[in-house]
């Protein structure tokens, strides 16, 4: 079975906390959409594009269950 949970709520709201404690206990991967709306090239971040962004996204729902938690953004639609 794939698990699949979005959290979008405001910022701390407590959405990280949420994601990492599930994710622990039922044992799947989480992320936080940041981390997907940027990427971290040494020590910068460079925005993706929205069509990277979905992409990203795309390969993450590829692999099976996930958890992914931020604030809304109208890319993540």
């Amino acid at each position: 079975m794939n698990e699949k949970d979005f959290y979008r709520r405001y910022c701390s709201s407590g959405k990280t906390t949420l994601a990492k404690q599930l994710g622990t206990d039922i044992n799947i991967c989480w992320y936080e959409l940041d981390s997907i709306v940027y990427h971290q090239t040494g020590d910068q971040r460079v925005k993706r594009t929205p069509d990277e962004q979905v992409e990203v996204i795309m390969d993450i729902d590829r692999k099976g269950s996930w958890i992914m938690e931020g604030t809304d953004r109208e890319s993540y639609r």
